[in-house]
């Protein structure tokens, strides 16, 4: 019996919504505001895994063939530290946002946007350059 293929799901949605909220990543209410869709945006692509149902617990996840495994997997962790962002009062640490939002963005596929890798070109901080390197590379595998 073969595995059936479960694919990862249509993230264009959440992967806008990322996009703004990155460009907004300097002005803090607008960027605090900007989170709240986001979240939302990715609680709708955990609710939706494919779990015949049964909520999207480690037992679960164990049974989503790949690549959609490792998509969810990351999802989970990017679900959990846009949770810690939007708790967290970082307005006098805004590049601290950047790692996270860097965390949270990849799942969603935000790196394959050519805006977002304008954005990431014109920001200075390491871990935006090497997510650009990173989506570069990957880009030139393909």
């Amino acid at each position: 019996m073969s595995t059936p293929t479960v694919h990862v799901p249509d993230c264009s949605a959440a992967t806008r919504t990322w996009c703004y909220a990155y460009e907004k990543r300097e002005a803090c209410r607008v960027f605090r505001n900007a989170l709240n869709p986001l979240a939302r945006e990715v609680q709708a692509l955990l609710h939706d895994a494919p779990t015949g149902g049964k909520g999207l617990t480690f037992a679960a996840l164990g049974r989503i063939p790949q690549p959609a495994q490792d998509f969810y997997s990351d999802l989970i962790e990017a679900s959990e530290a846009l949770e810690e962002l939007r708790e967290d009062d970082m307005e006098d640490r805004v590049m601290e946002r950047h790692p996270v939002l860097l965390l949270i963005g990849s799942p969603l596929g935000a790196f394959d946007d050519r805006r977002v890798r304008h954005h990431l070109a014109k920001c200075r901080c390491l871990p935006c350059r090497e997510a650009l390197a990173q989506s570069r590379a990957e880009g030139a595998d393909e």
